[in-house]
Parts: structure tokens; sequence; C-alpha cells
């Protein structure tokens, strides 16, 4: 990690999705179960979180925050101006932020030149499920690593052009593919039939 992260405590992801935003939490020092995700951010989880956060411990807790309303940012903002010590915060929704919190956060640059596989991806935002199918049928032959890139490169391109349903079925399906040893064509299929609904 570098040593200027060290000064804050409060990150923005930029061009992330959520599993991003989780590997960069366990940059940060914070162990996996130490690390609490919160895809879409209610006043009741906040009033969570500011409980969780003023808990004395002598370990790192991380709490990774997508998609928030204008209520849910104003609740917490306060707690992003001086969080507690050994609590951090990474936020990888930067366009829905408001300033007065950007402002205190250091923002972080994800590398955008990862790969992605713009036939499967454009099969998707046309809603072309024969093309999909097309696209499954090559990509599974891929190494499990290279899909696993490919495929969140996807997600990633949904996230940012609105596709937050579509990417978010492709993220909760790459943490069952990365845990368990699936078939990778019937994990493709699988993964195409959840993306357009079912067959």
């Amino acid at each position: 990690m570098e040593e200027s992260l060290d000064r804050f405590s409060v990150f923005i992801m930029e061009n992330a999705n959520k599993q991003d935003a989780f590997e960069f939490c366990k940059q940060l020092g914070v162990n996996e179960k130490d690390i609490e995700v919160y895809e879409e951010l209610s006043i009741d989880a906040t009033r969570k979180i500011k409980e969780k956060s003023f808990i004395a411990s002598n370990t790192k807790r991380g709490f990774v925050l997508g998609k928030m309303g204008n209520p849910a940012q104003n609740s917490l903002l306060k707690l992003l101006e001086e969080p507690p010590n050994n609590v951090c915060f990474v936020l990888y929704r930067s366009e829905e932020l408001l300033d007065t919190i950007k402002s205190r956060a250091q923002i972080i640059k994800k590398n955008t030149e990862r790969k992605v596989d713009e036939d499967f991806l454009d099969a998707i935002n046309n809603n072309d499920m024969q093309k999909a199918i097309v696209c499954a049928l090559k990509l599974h032959r891929l190494q499990k690593d290279n899909l696993i890139e490919l495929l969140e490169g996807v997600a990633r391109e949904l996230s940012l052009n609105g596709g937050y349903s579509k990417s978010e079925i492709i993220e909760q399906e790459l943490i069952k593919f990365r845990e368990f040893r699936l078939n990778q064509r019937l994990f493709m299929f699988a993964l195409v039939s959840k993306i357009f609904g079912g067959f």
C-alpha cells in the first residue's frame, strides 16, 4: 500500500465496482471478516454503521459503500469528516456523491485498461440473448482467470453505464465461480439465463 494512503480513512474509487472496492479495502489492511458491504445504503444502515464505527477495537474495520441517496450521505457526513481510528470507508459509486464528501476523501482512480469482452457486453446492452449465447460458447473455453477478468470488465462497464442490476447479477455469480469448481460451460449458460431473466 502506498504510504500516502495511510493519511486517509475515506476513499472514493472511480471506475470501480463492488469487488474492486472490497479488494482495495483488504489492501488497506482490513481482514476480510471485518469488511461490511452495503450495496445500497438506507438511513437505517447508516445508523448501524455509526454504531459499529465507534465500538472500541484494536482491529481495523472497513465499510464498502455503494449506492447512497442524499439523505444517507448527509446522515454519514459527520462520520466521514471525522472517522474514528481503525475505521476506513471505501465508496465505489463516485458519480452519485455530494461534493462535500468528495472533498474529504482520497480519490483512487481504478485502472480502466482491464479487459472486457465487447461482443458479450454489446449483446447484454442490446438485449440480444442469441448473441449472448454465442459469446458464452466462445468464452467458456478460456482459462478461468481470463474468463473472470473479462466478466469483471463487462460488469464494470455495465455499472458505469447504468446497467446496475445486470452488473450485480454478474458480480454475484462471479463470487460463486471464484469459490467453487464449476463447469465453465454450464456457468456461462446459467449466467446468460440469469442476465436475461431465464430462457
